[in-house]
């Protein structure tokens, strides 16, 4: 399955556990050896962020890169 890195193939993982074992969440978390917080966290994103890209590209064309 590769490694857990990214969040949701955390979350998928603790998924397969808890369905394929009938383990509460508690359970699966503590033998894959994860925090129950991961899967509560939810991403708050500010929305502006393809804004402040297309910016910083515009700025980047405008000036140069430096440094």
């Amino acid at each position: 399955m590769g490694k857990l890195l990214s969040l949701a193939r955390r979350r998928k993982c603790i998924d397969r556990v808890r369905e394929g074992l009938g383990v509460p969440e508690g359970r699966a978390c503590r033998g894959l050896g994860q925090h129950r917080s991961t899967l509560r966290h939810v991403r708050r994103g500010s929305g502006d962020d393809e804004r402040h890209v297309a910016d910083m590209i515009e700025l980047a064309r405008q000036y140069g890169r430096y440094g």
